[in-house]
């Protein structure tokens, strides 16, 4: 099996989905600027690995399968990560166990990541295997600080496939057992990453709080295309409004209202950048979204993109209103055929 990999940048958050895997994962920038993120996906014979580096603090959750255990890591020194509740440092790992329905990656501020998984079958047999130990992946999800040595090895070789892809250099590619040999390599340092399998610190209540967060995601994912309030959203999920906070806080960084400001601002540029250009109006997709004082609504929507709403909306897209990725075109020794610039290669 050849390697798939490419590179893509994406200068708004719906392009950035667009390449990301999985696929329907979600995405709330929580800081202010330019949106711009790099981003490099390679998979090999067992391992998938995706790579970025990114210009804003952002959360971005997504769906599970089941069938692959994962790992984040800091690729750069810089702003930790937090998963699922659980603080990253830069010598720390972030695990996703498949066992769970969502992940949560939060970024605080400019950053370069990576994150790399193998199936819950290989995880056992090569732990067992280098380590004499299945890796354990709680279900709960928590954050391991792993031995330096084998956790710098792991960041380097990362770090060096994700240069190869975004470099576009087949030499290490062509060749299957070069493959093998990278691959090999970057699954014992991750095995050994898990010898001793220090926990990192996490609240009492975390795996409770994974469970309020659980149907706090449900709902916003039941009601994808419908503004969503504080109140209303605490009845809903029979909890208080300090409690949701404390769990917004420790997977978001921010409080429950201002993820739901957020969240609405970004239905409403999605809106915006897809429209008919011809028919829309601004106060109406405003006011789709619950903003009713369009001076407010204004001022907060360029304090997060930019630019006014109505730039965004006499931005051009593409004829059947989609938005598709920036990338740099598929490298030439993955396919007999070139790949189109806007062609999103998604793995099978």
């Amino acid at each position: 099996m050849l390697p798939k990999c490419f590179t893509a940048e994406a200068t708004v958050p719906e392009e950035f989905i667009t390449v990301h895997r999985p696929e329907d994962a979600r995405l709330t920038v929580t800081g202010t600027g330019r949106f711009l993120t790099k981003y490099s996906r390679v998979d090999l014979r067992h391992i998938w690995s995706q790579a970025a580096t990114e210009a804003l603090p952002r959360v971005l959750e997504s769906q599970m399968s089941g069938l692959r255990h994962g790992l984040s890591l800091l690729l750069e020194p810089g702003p930790n990560l937090i998963c699922s509740g659980a603080e990253v440092e830069v010598d720390g790992i972030g695990l996703h166990p498949g066992s769970r329905k969502e992940a949560y990656q939060r970024l605080t501020g400019p950053g370069t990541w990576a994150t790399m998984s193998l199936t819950v079958e290989d995880w056992c047999e090569y732990g067992v295997a280098l380590q004499g130990v299945e890796p354990r992946f709680l279900p709960h999800g928590l954050a391991i600080q792993p031995p330096l040595k084998p956790m710098r090895q792991l960041r380097r070789l990362l770090r060096t496939i994700h240069g190869m892809a975004d470099r576009q250099d087949p030499v290490a590619f062509e060749h299957p057992q070069a493959v093998h040999s990278m691959e090999t390599a970057i699954i014992r340092a991750a095995c050994a990453c898990f010898a001793g399998q220090g926990i990192s610190k996490t609240r009492s209540a975390i795996v409770n709080h994974a469970s309020i967060m659980r149907r706090f995601a449900n709902l916003v994912e039941a009601n994808a295309e419908t503004p969503l309030y504080l109140p209303d959203v605490c009845v809903k999920l029979a909890v208080s409004v300090r409690t949701l906070r404390q769990c917004c806080q420790d997977y978001y960084g921010i409080g429950p209202k201002r993820y739901l400001l957020l969240r609405r601002l970004h239905l409403a540029h999605r809106a915006l950048l897809v429209a008919n250009d011809a028919s829309a109006q601004v106060t109406a997709i405003a006011t789709q979204y619950g903003f009713w004082e369009l001076g407010r609504f204004s001022v907060a929507y360029r304090h997060i993109f930019g630019e006014s709403p109505r730039t965004t909306l006499q931005r051009r897209v593409d004829p059947d209103g989609t938005l598709l990725p920036r990338l740099y075109g598929a490298p030439t020794w993955l396919s007999k055929t070139q790949a189109p610039r806007h062609h999103a290669l998604h793995p099978q």
